[in-house]
């Protein structure tokens, strides 16, 4: 089980100290999902790994980490707006939130991720339209991470397995049955080739619910 507590942390754009959730000690059973969600109990707490400075509206998953620069982007319009967007949960606020800072520095595999995790608590508030648009946001910003050659996976197939899922859950079966060609094409490893016939299976049949990598194992698993 994962423990949590609070902590005093100084945020690194304006110096205010808070307290901020923190994770004392966890352990994990299940499987996690074809999205990397984790397993329960972690799954289920996702909203508690963005933190939010109170003075400067800074979100980063430690906001002690970051440079005073960063104070400039969180001056604009449209990270304003979204830090208190009422369409989303704070949490989803926050994530989105550090997808701006990230994207703004580059860093599009991150700010992609970011857009991931506030999907992930839009699907615990039962928001499913405003999940399915993340996911294609998340999608958008992890193909502009692989057009600049910026790896998101470490197995081969492993980014085209997350993105057919993404793409699934987002209900556009068509480019996800595509990325898991792709990726078959590439001849992964037995377990990402696994979920990438799996991911076939679900687009087969309009499938936009959350799965996990025990679901792929048990489905094929038992094949050559």
């Amino acid at each position: 089980m994962t423990v949590w507590g609070e902590y005093e942390t100084e945020c690194a754009v304006c110096g205010q100290t808070s307290g901020q959730a923190a994770i004392h000690s966890t352990s994990f059973w299940g499987s996690p999902g074809l999205d990397t969600r984790p397993p329960e109990p972690d799954g289920s707490h996702i909203n508690k790994h963005i933190q939010r400075c109170p003075g400067c509206g800074y979100c980063a998953p430690d906001v002690s980490d970051g440079r005073p620069e960063l104070l400039e982007p969180l001056k604009t319009d449209s990270y304003r707006s979204q830090l208190e967007s009422p369409d989303f949960p704070e949490a989803a606020n926050s994530y989105l939130c550090w997808s701006l800072i990230e994207e703004n520095h580059g860093e599009y595999a991150s700010a992609g991720f970011a857009c991931v995790r506030a999907a992930w608590v839009c699907d615990d508030a039962s928001l499913d339209p405003s999940a399915r648009h993340r996911r294609r946001r998340a999608v958008a910003l992890l193909e502009r991470a692989r057009e600049g050659g910026k790896a998101f996976a470490g197995q081969i197939g492993g980014e085209e397995a997350l993105l057919a899922d993404l793409l699934r859950r987002s209900g556009d079966f068509q480019p996800a049955l595509a990325f898991c060609q792709l990726g078959l094409e590439r001849a992964p490893e037995k377990i990402v080739s696994l979920v990438l016939r799996f991911e076939e299976t679900l687009v087969a049949r309009s499938d936009v619910a959350h799965h996990t990598l025990d679901e792929a194992v048990l489905s094929f698993g038992k094949e050559g």
